[in-house]
């Protein structure tokens, strides 16, 4: 299960570079045809690129999240079988 979660984090890395990219084309379009920074970003932040960009960037976090909980996991059950040995 660990290294199907570790593979999942690096598939989400290179799922966030190619959103990223993708994201940061729509952004430059944006800039060029606004009068005002602001306001090109936040015409870019409703578009579809930069929404598989949140949701690779969510699952990523999530996988790295559940990583951590699942290495909690394993050492409490560790320690918990140690003290069941000695009893």
């Amino acid at each position: 299960m660990m290294t199907e979660l570790s593979a999942l984090v690096g598939n989400c890395s290179d799922e966030i570079t190619r959103c990223d990219v993708a994201y940061n084309k729509v952004l430059l379009d944006f800039y060029d045809k606004e009068a005002t920074a602001n306001r090109a970003k936040i015409k870019a932040n409703t578009t579809l690129e930069y929404l598989a960009m949140r949701e690779a960037r969510n699952t990523k976090d999530l996988a790295v999240e559940m990583i951590r909980s699942l290495k909690y996991f394993l050492k409490v059950a560790e320690e918990e079988r140690q003290v069941s040995r000695f009893q």
